[in-house]
């Protein structure tokens, strides 16, 4: 996969904290809410690297107006997230900052959410992830605190509030928030074969977990989803995808290793077998197949891994 930089700058390694690296896909006024949040903090001389696959010529123009520095890398509009974010990390690392924001163009910060995970960041230096409280942009509900992952399953928990203070989180949702560039250098990259989407975000938590890491929940730091999640949506596409990278995800994740035939069992009745039925005999045979051709899938990544 190739990318194509628009804008390049160099900056001096020692002079940048923060990069702040976006996934841009035509959410303009949603992407422009969180650039004037970061206008009015400490950290509003750090660069954005914008992940743009839906070119927008207006955009460049609408952002180096608030005064701040991008580089834009323009990728097509089919590239998955994994991919995505891999390039936006490559990128960053090579501006060498302390610390990158991870942000998604459906994500709009709050007034000092970035200050707030800086803070809480530079106080633990064992923190690999400092994770926002998400909220739903029309009712403030949290949509997601976080989550935890039983191993021995392979099953995600998604928060809907604050954890207690001394539990430990396993995944951020979509890794929004701030990472560490010690971390990243440590675990590497994105995984490219959970694209398009779906579990390439616990997959990559917990690579940052296996490293010592920690991943907290700033609860002071809040921001807006401005869409419903989607992972439970029931369409052809994202069954086929979330039962493949279910099964890819608790490949790599579940211990101890001998627990994997329990996920196994898991796995095929509560996301195969039980939806199999329910949408046959809701007469879906369409996506009935796709489960089952997620499944398959799934099993081919695993055999080739």
């Amino acid at each position: 996969m190739s990318s194509r930089p628009d804008s390049v700058i160099t900056p001096e390694a020692d002079s940048i904290r923060i990069v702040t690296l976006i996934l841009y896909a035509g959410r303009s006024h949603c992407l422009m809410k969180s650039l004037h949040a970061i206008t009015t903090t400490a950290i509003r001389n750090a660069p954005i690297v914008l992940v743009n696959s839906a070119p927008n010529p207006l955009l460049p123009h609408e952002i180096t107006q608030l005064g701040l520095t991008l580089i834009t890398i323009t990728l097509p509009s089919s590239t998955g997230v994994s991919s995505c974010r891999k390039v936006g990390l490559q990128r960053c690392l090579e501006i060498n900052p302390a610390f990158i924001l991870q942000l998604d163009d459906d994500i709009i910060l709050q007034s000092e959410c970035p200050e707030r995970l800086l803070l809480a960041m530079e106080q633990d230096p064992s923190m690999g992830v400092a994770a926002p409280l998400i909220l739903d942009q029309n009712s403030d509900n949290v949509i997601s605190a976080g989550g935890l992952y039983i191993r021995c399953f392979g099953q995600p928990i998604m928060l809907k509030r604050p954890s207690p203070r001394n539990l430990a989180l396993d995944y951020a949702t979509g890794v929004i928030g701030l990472i560490r560039r010690q971390a990243v250098e440590e675990v590497g990259l994105y995984d490219s074969r959970f694209d398009p989407y779906a579990f390439e975000d616990i997959d990559y938590s917990l690579r940052i977990r296996d490293e010592g890491w920690s991943i907290v929940l700033v609860d002071e730091a809040v921001c807006q989803h401005i869409t419903p999640f989607s992972f439970h949506n029931e369409t052809r596409s994202r069954l086929f995808q979330t039962t493949s990278h279910r099964l890819l995800c608790a490949w790599k994740h579940v211990s101890p290793r001998g627990c994997f035939p329990l996920f196994l069992m898991w796995y095929l009745l509560r996301w195969v077998i039980l939806p199999v039925v329910k949408h046959l005999l809701l007469g879906r045979p369409i996506l009935a197949g796709a489960i089952l051709k997620g499944v398959l899938n799934g099993w081919h990544t695993v055999r080739q891994a």
